[in-house]
């Protein structure tokens, strides 16, 4: 049975803008979520944020996700609208 491939996305900004919410998450909201499912049996998991290139979500990483969990809320006008077009098809392809 071929691995469940899992992305976890975050913006990464409260994180490094906030001191108590770094202090909670020093790698981020989306590294705590990943290492907890990376012990999970069947799941190959990576992760994205919004700083990296194409906020991490290139269509070759779009293509080999099976799930994508979605974690944001300070800056969703940050995310390219190309790269939400991206996502968008994506789910619409299955």
């Amino acid at each position: 049975m071929e691995p469940l491939n899992l992305t976890v996305y975050n913006e990464f900004i409260h994180e490094r803008q906030n001191e108590f919410v770094g202090k909670i998450y020093p790698d981020g909201i989306h590294e705590a979520i990943a290492a907890y499912m990376r012990q999970q049996p069947g799941l190959q998991v990576r992760t994205a944020t919004l700083d990296m290139p194409e906020h991490g979500l290139s269509e070759e990483v779009l293509a080999s996700t099976d799930v994508l969990m979605w974690w944001g809320h300070a800056a969703h006008n940050e995310v390219s609208d190309e790269i939400v077009d991206r996502i968008q098809m994506r789910v619409l392809d299955g």
